[in-house]
């Protein structure tokens, strides 16, 4: 990256990304050795899956021109860009309303992953949940909050599993408050069936 392969970002302006709303849609140019695309769309949100989907096109370039597979057509690429869903990386329901506090984390993690580094680049006054899973792997909430920095200063409260975790994060949060769930995509699978419609 930034040798044989570069890539420029730019705003397309507003479109369905996905995730129940509307949001900004941005259209990639990538430069491999083997040809440029141009106008490549990233319906993702933030800045990482721009050199992600430079990364695949020049993977997709090498193999075709290796002949490991056919090349692709021109507007095939576009299609299947703008088709990428990746549920729970960086989603936004729309439940969430004009909170009047801060956001409430609700988090999982393995117990060998450094719970201080994952929750430092968050403000340390945010109320927090710890919970585990269904997942074996999954650290028991009381060892996570032993591996909380000492820093931390909001609420912190602990729950056995994910839905009680919600339900204890929404009373923390209050009416229209906003949760952000994080830490393992068990939990972020997890939380998204919880708040899934019932079927009728």
């Amino acid at each position: 990256m930034g040798r044989e392969i570069r890539y420029a970002a730019r705003s397309a302006g507003g479109n369905d990304n996905g995730d129940g709303g509307r949001g900004p849609t941005t259209l990639v140019d990538v430069t491999t050795p083997r040809t440029v695309r141009r106008d490549l769309p990233c319906p993702r949100p933030g800045a990482h899956p721009h050199h992600n989907l430079a990364t695949a096109v020049a993977a997709v370039d090498a193999m075709a021109e290796r002949g490991r597979i056919r090349a692709p057509e021109d507007e095939s690429p576009r299609a299947r860009l703008a088709a990428t869903r990746w549920p729970g990386r960086l989603e936004l329901t729309p439940r969430a309303r004009d909170p009047a506090g801060p956001p409430v984390l609700l988090f999982a993690a393995m117990s060998d992953k450094d719970v201080s580094g994952m929750l430092a680049p968050l403000p340390a006054d945010w109320p927090l949940v710890l919970t585990g899973t269904d997942s074996r792997q999954a650290a028991d909430p009381t060892t996570l909050h032993d591996l909380l920095s000492p820093g931390r200063r909001g609420p912190c409260v602990t729950a056995e599993d994910s839905p009680s975790a919600l339900r204890r994060a929404a009373e923390l949060a209050g009416p229209g408050g906003l949760i952000v769930v994080l830490g393992l995509l068990r939990l972020i699978g997890e939380t998204g069936t919880a708040l899934a419609p019932r079927p009728e």
